[in-house]
């Protein structure tokens, strides 16, 4: 079984693939809103041990964003993989409509993952505090949308 560590940096990991992350604070954010919480240093250790850097800073911002070696993403994607998704409770599809429950405050990290998939089975997502909405193209059986989001969420693959 995989450690607590693994599990941190694999969502670390997802949170920087996933958003636009510019700083340890907002990092340290978002690992709490996803039930992670822990100090500065462990954060700056975890920077450290995943070779995280600053991107180049765009045409349209000052800012720098933490990017990922791409040794990293394999890596820490397997860890994810192997523990499950972290937060899901339950999925009811009906017609072209899905909704995901979640524990508090991790919808919007599934959702995001859900977003990144780029499914044509996924129209888009709503996150709410523990809701996911998702929408799915008129006539989508229920079997292939199970199996598409069963790559954000290993357990609907079970």
């Amino acid at each position: 079984m995989a450690s607590n560590k693994d599990f941190r940096q694999a969502l670390i990991c997802r949170l920087i693939k996933n958003n636009n992350i510019s700083d340890q604070k907002t990092l340290k954010k978002l690992l709490k809103a996803n039930g992670i919480n822990i100090s500065q240093g462990t954060i700056s250790r975890d920077i450290l041990e995943l070779r995280i850097t600053k991107g180049r800073y765009t045409s349209f911002s000052k800012i720098g964003y933490y990017s990922l070696p791409e040794e990293s993403l394999q890596v820490t994607e397997d860890v994810v993989r192997y523990l499950g998704t972290k937060g899901f409770r339950s999925l009811q599809t009906s017609g072209n409509l899905s909704v995901i429950k979640t524990e508090a405050g991790y919808a919007s990290s599934i959702a995001s993952e859900i977003d990144a998939m780029h499914s044509p089975l996924v129209l888009g997502t709503v996150a709410g505090y523990d809701t996911i909405l998702i929408v799915h193209p008129e006539h989508s059986p229920q079997s292939h949308i199970k199996k598409a989001l069963g790559e954000v969420i290993p357990e609907l693959l079970e």
